[in-house]
């Protein structure tokens, strides 16, 4: 009886499974295949959803950020980082050599220009008073002797040239040594018998 139990369960499966060949056919089929995972998700498992939010480049608010997925922009990349960083580079530099030569031009021991020689007689840093030696090549400085429009006026003299534009000719140790131009010349000279300098 036990038997007999036993094959009509079997035969009623069989009947109602069909056969293996009739399984193929037979439509979709709830077992599981076997290169496919079980979705092993709990109904409140967001993780997927979390990951796609992320990687469509919506920010938390839920706005479009703009930028594309898995792309993030770092903050530090804004543009006015990268001036503050070239800014301290250049200014260091540029700001030294411009208040040195205003203070060179404008300080308290700055002289003024009278033409293209200075106020206070000199020229060069040399005093354009004293003993000189005339010479043609390497000379202190190059002048041209004019009638008019003279940088300075010279007074030829014997002994003690102290004065601006007092020179007295000499032919050693002389204090400077000038050469006689027609062109290119430092300044132009003009004799005078009295009141030698500027004019």
């Amino acid at each position: 009886m036990k038997r007999l139990a036993v094959g009509t369960m079997l035969a009623l499966a069989l009947v109602g499974c069909g056969s293996s060949d009739e399984k193929k056919d037979a439509g979709p089929s709830f077992a599981v295949d076997e290169g496919v995972a079980p979705d092993t998700r709990t109904p409140g498992d967001t993780t997927a959803a979390d990951t796609t939010t992320a990687d469509a480049g919506v920010d938390a608010a839920g706005g479009d950020t703009g930028a594309p997925p898995d792309v993030a922009v770092p903050p530090d990349a804004a543009v006015p980082d990268v001036a503050a960083d070239v800014a301290p580079d250049v200014a260091p530099d540029v700001a030294p050599d411009l208040a040195s030569d205003v203070a060179r031009d404008s300080g308290p021991d700055a002289v003024a220009m009278c033409g293209r020689i200075k106020c206070d007689c000199t020229f060069n840093g040399k005093k354009l008073a004293g003993k000189y030696k005339v010479v043609t090549v390497f000379p202190d400085f190059k002048v041209r002797v004019v009638n008019v429009f003279e940088d300075l006026k010279v007074q030829k003299v014997t002994v003690f040239p102290d004065d601006c534009g007092e020179w007295q000719e000499v032919d050693v140790f002389p204090d400077f040594t000038v050469q006689f131009v027609d062109v290119f010349e430092d300044f132009s000279i003009r004799y005078v018998n009295v009141f030698p300098g500027l004019p």
